[in-house]
């Protein structure tokens, strides 16, 4: 099913979107509908994992991705997409940096999330204990459109649009594909 026709109007705006919530909640099927839609919008989009179950999924639908190990793999993949026009996915932006919150990492993390800022793109980011993204000074200001993601009850997916608008979506998975109530 197509991406929501709210999510599609970020997308074909290029805002930068980031999505954050916790492990299980649907972001990882999210960056994959934005990549199928990106895909067919013609803005060759990138899937950038740093996380192992982004890998998993990703073979599993037949999406190509782009693996990466560290912060610094990861700016450095980012500003050789962006470089090239690509519309940049990534899956999470913050995943290595969670283990450590050094100066160092912290300007990393930044500047991972403005190369998406810069050319458009669509980030997800997992949560601290106090339900925030972590590194949320670093990739918050960076988003034109920041969403929630949570489990519903009946294995319902809730995304919370915090911004640019407050509007709340729910959708199931049906055969490994988001299926919009």
């Amino acid at each position: 099913m197509p991406l929501h026709p709210l999510l599609r109007r970020f997308l074909e705006s290029r805002d930068p979107v980031l999505v954050y919530g916790p492990a299980a909640t649907g972001k990882t099927r999210l960056a994959l509908e934005f990549y199928w839609e990106a895909a067919r919008l013609g803005y060759e989009p990138v899937l950038v994992a740093t996380e192992p179950g982004t890998v998993t999924v990703a073979e599993e639908v037949g999406v190509p991705y782009t693996p990466v190990l560290t912060l610094d793999e990861l700016v450095r993949v980012l500003a050789e997409e962006a470089a090239k026009g690509r519309y940049l996915i990534v899956d999470s932006v913050n995943f290595h940096y969670r283990g450590g919150a050094w100066p160092e990492n912290a300007r990393l993390l930044a500047l991972s999330s403005s190369l998406v800022y810069e050319v458009g793109g669509f980030a997800t980011a997992q949560v601290s204990g106090e339900g925030r993204p972590s590194g949320e000074p670093y990739i918050m200001p960076w988003a034109r459109v920041a969403a929630r993601t949570r489990r519903g009850p009946g294995g319902l997916f809730i995304v919370e649009v915090l911004r640019p608008v407050e509007r709340t979506l729910a959708f199931r998975l049906e055969a490994g594909r988001v299926r919009w109530l």
